[in-house]
């Protein structure tokens, strides 16, 4: 199910690597990135958003101008799916249901 157009996709673990070899974290410790917060990551080369999220429980979307959670390509077992997450504190990969409407980054192959 891959939500990103032709010749398009999200950001992963290249070829099962560590979590410190995701492309959303290498991007975290390149010189582009100079906070968690959402400046930080406006500016970056990813040029993300501080989209918030929607909870698995509700149709309205909460945090925006504050949090990011951004999907990531790798997959986790237990119906879970792996994100990147980034806030006032902290920015990390982490995973969490599918059923959460959180963003995509497309990147191109």
């Amino acid at each position: 199910n891959n939500v990103c157009p032709v010749e398009y996709r999200l950001p992963l673990n290249p070829n099962g690597a560590k979590d410190s070899d995701n492309e959303f974290d290498v991007e975290v410790n390149s010189n582009s990135w100079t906070g968690t917060d959402s400046a930080a990551a406006l500016a970056s080369n990813l040029k993300l958003p501080s989209s918030g999220y929607r909870s698995n429980g509700g149709d309205t979307s909460a945090y925006e101008g504050v949090y990011g959670i951004y999907w990531n390509g790798s997959a986790i077992t237990g119906g879970e799916g792996q994100d990147f997450y980034f806030g006032p504190y902290t920015d990390t990969l982490d995973h969490s249901p599918r059923a959460y409407g959180y963003s995509v980054r497309c990147i191109k192959k």
